[in-house]
């Protein structure tokens, strides 16, 4: 878990992962921009990561994503982390 804080409570759950299924983390960096809606933000993120395409490379998806919802000059650290499982 990245950025815990004391004394908070957190759900846990489980999820069924297949092959070919793709874990797609992010800092708030991302998302989080002063002057933007965040849920609409989330939206996007969510809609861009349902339209990679399998040819495309998680880095090449990674850096478009990047570029699209956190174009510079940007206030706050932005990284992006997707792996594919095998």
């Amino acid at each position: 878990m990245l950025g815990p804080r004391r004394h908070a409570a957190y759900d846990q759950d489980q999820v069924l992962i297949e092959a070919g299924d793709i874990l797609v983390m992010y800092t708030d960096g991302l998302i989080d921009r002063r002057g933007h809606d965040i849920e609409k933000a989330l939206a996007q993120t969510e809609q861009l990561i349902i339209g990679w395409q399998a040819h495309t490379s998680l880095r090449e998806a990674c850096q478009r994503l990047t570029t699209t919802l956190a174009p510079p000059p940007r206030d706050d650290d932005v990284c992006v982390l997707a792996v594919t499982f095998r």
